[in-house]
């Protein structure tokens, strides 16, 4: 059997090759090796048993192939709250925790004069946006919806696990005969595909090789296909008061938030993400609450 310190090693050194990083490297190694292997630094010389030799083994294998580590895991953390992920999902990004902190300063300070405010999540994917929302808001309705059947499966373990109580909903944002069993609400947030298929060739081959394509391209002649359905749908779903929030390509910012003005929505914000880019979106038919 290996030693634990040495398959480390290991594991390090070939994961730098692959990755060109080998920070990244060792923060990924170590990561599997936490959580699958149940050991943490500083590692011991001390051999692996069978059962932890094997795991290593497929660990190894399936890093080395390019799986992003939180597939590998079965886990990821998004606002400081452990989610089960899986290829049927997106591995949660900072960007989307920046969007949902925006989403929970609106809740704060009223997104309408419901004291019971309705959220409508839309495109759930493991439901990270609605499950840390309703923790949040306990008074809150929480619907959280997915083109995906495999997305909303992983979002229903994950909200059985928190123990919050979101109300799920199979639907395709862009056929609008899908809207019917929509709630009325008084937030929509959404982190929705906004990848042209122009700038595939630009993105790592473990996005490309694992993460679902339906949560990440879209069109390149239809970039705002999704956004443009938001406003659609917010005209007949969106409470007077209420407010759109989505995440975009840093490029579209200012494109999306003159699209919802066309669309009725004249009041409008965007913000920032940690690096500097336009990456978030909201607008309301009314002025904002300060």
């Amino acid at each position: 059997m290996m030693q634990i310190r040495a398959a480390f090693d290991l594991l390090v050194r070939d994961l730098a090759i692959a990755y060109q990083d080998r920070g990244e490297a060792r923060s990924v190694a170590r990561i599997a090796f936490e959580d699958l292997l149940g050991v943490r630094e500083p590692f011991p010389n001390a051999a692996f048993s069978s059962r932890q030799q094997a795991v290593f083994e497929d660990l190894q294998r399936r890093l080395l192939q390019g799986e992003p580590v939180q597939y590998v895991t079965g886990q990821a953390y998004f606002y400081g709250e452990k989610f089960e992920v899986s290829p049927a999902v997106l591995i949660p990004r900072p960007e989307t925790e920046e969007l949902t902190e925006w989403a929970i300063q609106i809740l704060n300070r009223g997104a309408s004069a419901s004291e019971r405010p309705q959220v409508l999540d839309i495109g759930a994917g493991s439901g990270c946006i609605s499950i840390i929302l309703k923790k949040k808001f306990s008074q809150a309705e929480v619907w959280a919806m997915d083109i995906s059947p495999s997305a909303l499966e992983v979002a229903k373990r994950n909200a059985a696990v928190h123990q919050a109580g979101i109300r799920f909903h199979l639907a395709d944002l862009l056929d609008s005969s899908d809207w019917r069993e929509l709630p009325e609400a008084d937030l929509f947030v959404s982190n929705p595909p906004y990848i042209p298929e122009s700038e595939r060739q630009n993105l790592a081959r473990r996005v490309l090789d694992f993460e679902p394509g339906l949560a990440l391209f879209v069109p390149e002649e239809d970039p705002l296909r999704f956004y443009r359905a938001m406003g659609e749908l917010a005209q007949v779903r969106l409470k007077h008061g209420g407010s759109l929030l989505a995440e975009c390509h840093y490029l579209f910012a200012g494109v999306v938030e003159a699209l919802w003005k066309s669309q009725g929505f004249g009041f409008t914000e965007l913000r920032k993400d940690l690096s500097g880019h336009q990456r978030m979106v909201r607008a309301s038919r009314v002025p904002f609450l300060p």
